[in-house]
């Protein structure tokens, strides 16, 4: 039995759901724990990369450098 109990860390209590339109597009929504509300559309995650790096390559090793912030790599 441990010594001293700590409590869990806590977050920002972010829930995420996806809505489709009549379209077909899509929106990625997030609901913080107070109530507000942040909507993002979906794009081709291909053509976004391109339009961030100015190249077409592998798409997860093109975003997998964007997360690491070798953009310019």
């Amino acid at each position: 039995m441990p010594d001293k109990i700590e409590l869990k860390r806590r977050g920002f209590g972010l829930a995420m759901k996806t809505f489709q339109d009549r379209e077909g597009h899509c929106y990625i929504v997030f609901r913080s724990s107070n109530g507000s509300f942040h909507v993002f559309a979906e794009v081709n995650a291909k053509d976004a990369g391109e339009k961030i790096t100015g190249r077409r390559e592998n798409t997860r090793i093109m975003w997998g450098k964007l997360w690491r912030g070798e953009r310019n790599r």
